[in-house]
């Protein structure tokens, strides 16, 4: 009780309540100018640190000097306020010098590729039930298939091999394609890509094997470092045709990133020559490892919109966005977390704007794009791991404005606004026209 008493005669529960007050206001403050004139967010926190780390000289000056009368400076003031002091300023030196007080830079770069052409038995059946040839389930009563021999796999790896050294010798890639039996054993186990791409089960099998069998193992040792690595799963298969007798091969392209599923479209052809398939599949490795590495690069997310077209993108690497830069926006869908309903919302949207242009065929497209995805909300196809990008239509373009520090300004330059909707946290591109 008496000491209750000599805090209050000294005020320091006034002083340390009007000096809360001046600090929380002081924040609050510091907080309105960086959002109104987009000043780099550490202030915020600079301030919030600020007013927590001075509290001890507020206290030590509140219970020597807050009593009314004149007092004489102590031992304790002497030594405490200035220790204050020094201990802030080799915090913030520190700080500095460690960037604790700046965002960390995020590089969502994928350097690390590992090609996996595969024809084997056990996807065959996948292709029996759901995962037909564009609209043409491969039912047995209507096609057999069967994978193509080892030495024409080989043949097809040898020349994907070719032109990756040819194009990439001297960038700062490590792409392997995969020839070891034992590498192609592992992957054709795990979790096919239609069925949302690798799990988290499939992460530490995927290591393993790669570092027990493969170069790439001393990149990709740390599981910190999965996702930056890129598995190409190619699928290849003999298809023979019971209604006209006619042989085809066919193949079956997907890109992952573990950590952030990305698999294609089912770009399917009947392919005759044997060089034309070559080609085509370099071709969607070659253009998938430039979209990734290069144009796919995340260079930072929307965190606002504001008036005149405008939204406000938050870098993760500053210093990389400069004016007149051109951008492009993608966006995540986490299925398990409400991904599968923003996705619908988008593509009523984008079917809203084929019905006031009158495109039928779209519209038909999308309506079968909208009841794949609640059919499969009744299953438990979106585990809660999965989740996929997309871009395409539903993207956006934009030029940067202004830049200060992290924080970029830039003005959406898209035309047909009726075709896609603005998300805080979408994901923006470099542009690569």
């Amino acid at each position: 009780m008496k000491l209750i008493k000599e805090l209050i005669h000294r005020r320091i529960p006034h002083i340390i309540g009007s000096y809360l007050i001046a600090g929380t206001s002081l924040i609050l403050f510091v907080d309105w100018l960086v959002n109104r004139y987009t000043l780099p967010e550490y202030y915020t926190t600079l301030c919030l640190f600020g007013v927590i780390a001075i509290m001890p000289s507020v206290v030590i000056l509140a219970y020597f000097h807050g009593a009314p009368g004149k007092d004489e400076w102590t031992k304790i003031e002497r030594i405490g306020v200035p220790v204050n002091i020094i201990f802030i300023f080799l915090v913030l030196l520190i700080g500095h010098r460690s960037n604790w007080w700046f965002e960390k830079n995020t590089d969502d770069v994928v350097r690390n590729y590992v090609v996996h052409i595969s024809s084997s038995d056990y996807f065959i059946k996948k292709y029996k039930n759901d995962y037909g040839y564009g609209s043409v389930v491969f039912s047995p009563d209507k096609y057999i298939l069967t994978p193509i021999n080892n030495s024409l796999l080989d043949e097809i790896r040898v020349s994907v091999q070719q032109n990756i050294i040819s194009d990439y010798v001297n960038k700062n890639l490590n792409i392997e394609v995969n020839f070891n039996t034992i590498i192609s054993e592992v992957l054709d186990t795990l979790t096919f890509p239609k069925e949302g791409g690798l799990q988290k089960t499939d992460f530490p099998v995927f290591k393993n094997v790669l570092i027990e069998n493969s170069s790439l193992y001393q990149y990709i040792s740390d599981i910190n470092n999965f996702p930056k690595s890129g598995l190409f799963r190619i699928f290849i298969y003999n298809v023979n045709s019971i209604y006209n007798n006619s042989n085809f091969l066919i193949i079956d392209p997907t890109v992952q990133i573990p950590g952030a599923n990305r698999w294609g479209s089912a770009d399917r052809y009947e392919y005759t020559e044997i060089d034309k398939i070559k080609d085509n599949i370099y071709n969607y490795i070659d253009e998938n490892i430039k979209h990734l590495t290069y144009s796919g690069t995340r260079l930072g997310e929307v965190i606002d919109t504001l008036n005149g077209g405008l939204v406000k993108i938050k870098q993760y690497k500053t210093g990389v966005l400069v004016k007149k830069i051109r951008l492009i926006s993608s966006r995540d869908y986490h299925w398990a977390k409400g991904g599968a309903e923003m996705k619908i919302e988008d593509l009523i949207n984008l079917k809203n704007y084929y019905q006031n242009n009158g495109s039928l065929d779209n519209i038909h497209t999308i309506d079968t794009k909208i009841d794949d995805i609640k059919n499969k909300l009744k299953t438990d196809y979106y585990r809660e791991d999965t989740w996929s990008t997309h871009g395409g239509e539903i993207s956006y373009k934009m030029e940067v404005v202004d830049v200060i520090d992290s924080i970029v300004i830039a003005k959406i330059i898209s035309e047909n606004k009726q075709k896609y909707i603005v998300r805080i946290g979408d994901i923006v591109n470099l542009l690569v026209e």
